[in-house]
């Protein structure tokens, strides 16, 4: 199945209606009629094949081999979709790169496009959530979640492999070959409808097909899901300003940003700030942010934080009262327990905390690929060994 930048209809014209319908009646699609239901930019990476010595036609999705360029697809009456089940199957016929990204709740607009990604790899066999913030995707925040697909799971190149896609209430779960069991329940992007569709890989990889689909409505109550061990309690309230097409500050001096316009950011249920939400790749590039923290010291006698700890996937300048402190991040993955993970820890600052209102900024590089969040805390490291 080859696709690039299959965008539901609305991309190319205003969205005309923002109603969640349901789907009235099961859709059964085996790509035989050609690709008349899908949106697609590029007919050279998305296109109907016949498989090798079989009179079957399958959708073939082809990535463009270009860094950060993607080939992907949505079903056009789908746009504002809100529950349902899609099975079907799906094949890796080469070695290399293979990856199928499955997309639901896709939305796009003036300002941005966003969708949520489940998708499966072929070499390595296993599922990683990816959702994609304005294109930009995010599998550097959800490695903790990632599942490896073994024994008959197992992806084997030339296999078919059955899967299921339901989505419920917000909640994406996805089976491969196995139908009673997800692999992964998914409950942390933001859109609550939206279009389905698939992706090849974004840049480099290999082509991957689809067939045989079944779409139906879907009438039950999404997965309980436990993040308790993958959760961090942050004890840090962020602001944010931005996006920004441009710098606010010069050199490593303190931005001088208006106070009205500070506005809170809230963090995911593990506890990460999600800067991706926020930053436009393909919409405008305005990639950059401006975060604050404030605590407070009211007894100068009482232990005080004498560290500042990040997880972050996107480079950070941090400064301190005022104070340039230097530049962390750029992780491969963010880490929920980067506090105590000794294999993970992340990046710390010193902290000399005055008495009264102290205050931490960030500037938020937005721009790295697949990235666009992070964790952090205040720790006073001396007085937790006691």
């Amino acid at each position: 199945m080859k696709y690039t930048s299959m965008i539901l209809c609305v991309a190319y014209c205003l969205i005309a209606s923002q109603t969640v319908r349901a789907i009235e009646s099961d859709i059964h699609e085996n790509f035989e009629n050609g690709l008349s239901n899908w949106v697609t930019k590029s007919q050279a990476h998305v296109e109907i094949v016949k498989e090798q010595g079989k009179d079957n036609q399958v959708l073939q999705l082809t990535p463009r081999n270009e860094r950060g360029k993607r080939t992907d697809t949505v079903y056009t009456p789908s746009y504002h979709w809100k529950n349902f089940s899609m099975t079907g199957r799906f094949l890796f016929p080469d070695e290399g790169d293979g990856y199928l990204g499955f997309i639901y709740h896709y939305r796009t607009g003036d300002q941005r496009t966003d969708y949520g990604v489940l998708y499966v790899k072929s070499n390595g066999s296993y599922v990683r959530a990816s959702p994609h913030y304005d294109g930009n995707p995010s599998w550097r925040l959800y490695e903790e979640l990632r599942q490896d697909l073994t024994g008959q799971r197992k992806i084997r190149v030339g296999k078919w492999h059955q899967f299921k896609l339901d989505v419920v209430a917000g909640t994406a779960s996805l089976f491969i070959d196995d139908m009673q069991h997800a692999v992964l329940d998914f409950d942390m992007f933001n859109n609550e409808f939206g279009a389905i569709g698939f992706e090849a890989r974004p840049g480099r990889g290999e082509r991957v097909w689809v067939d045989d689909l079944h779409i139906q409505p879907l009438d039950t109550s999404p997965p309980t899901i436990d993040l308790t061990s993958i959760t961090h309690d942050s004890n840090l309230i962020w602001q944010v300003q931005g996006p920004f097409s441009a710098s606010q500050n010069k050199g490593n001096r303190a931005p001088e940003l208006k106070e009205e316009d500070w506005r809170r950011i809230d963090p995911d249920k593990r506890g990460l700030i999600n800067t991706g939400r926020l930053t436009q790749s393909d919409s405008g590039k305005r990639h950059i942010l401006y975060l604050r923290t404030q605590f407070l010291i009211d007894d100068e006698s009482a232990p005080k934080p004498s560290w500042v700890a990040f997880s972050s996937a996107n480079n950070l300048d941090v400064w301190f009262r005022g104070f340039y402190r230097g530049t962390v991040g750029s992780e491969r993955f963010v880490w929920s327990d980067f506090l105590s993970n000794p294999d993970y820890p992340g990046a710390r600052l010193s902290l000399i905390p005055a008495k009264g209102q102290n205050e931490i900024i960030l500037k938020v590089y937005g721009n790295k690929f697949a990235a666009g969040g992070f964790f952090a805390a205040l720790e006073n490291p001396y007085q937790e060994q006691k």
